[in-house]
């Protein structure tokens, strides 16, 4: 369920960042306008970590939003550098900034909320 909920916001997120010009993914596995799916395996290896390497911050949503406002794009700079991304102006890190500042302490959460329905 966690797994879901991450790879719909995640897709959303890279979805909204490629058809606004703001990111180009260099290695598509369909159609340019659609987000890879290399893309997708990465968000659903991220929703895993909600609840083991980062459920620490769980209840901490200020250190959560800082952590995903510096973390995010670094990054997609890390994939820029490794030549999978082309970023295309500032205005990409302000966005990927403000989306994984929100994004976050969102999916920490849902995570959350969902570890206290299972019990």
């Amino acid at each position: 369920k966690l797994l879901v909920y991450t790879l719909v916001i995640g897709a959303f997120l890279d979805q909204a960042l490629l058809s606004f010009n703001l990111v180009n993914y260099v290695h598509h596995g369909w159609h340019q306008f659609i987000v890879p799916v290399w893309i997708l395996a990465l968000w659903l290896a991220f929703g895993t970590t909600l609840n083991m390497s980062l459920a620490w911050m769980q209840k901490r949503y200020y250190v959560s939003f800082i952590f995903g406002m510096i973390g995010g794009p670094l990054a997609y700079l890390a994939a820029e550098k490794l030549g999978a991304v082309t970023m295309t102006g500032q205005l990409s890190f302000v966005v990927l900034a403000i989306g994984w500042a929100t994004i976050t302490p969102a999916l920490l959460y849902i995570a959350r909320r969902v570890n206290i329905v299972k019990r």
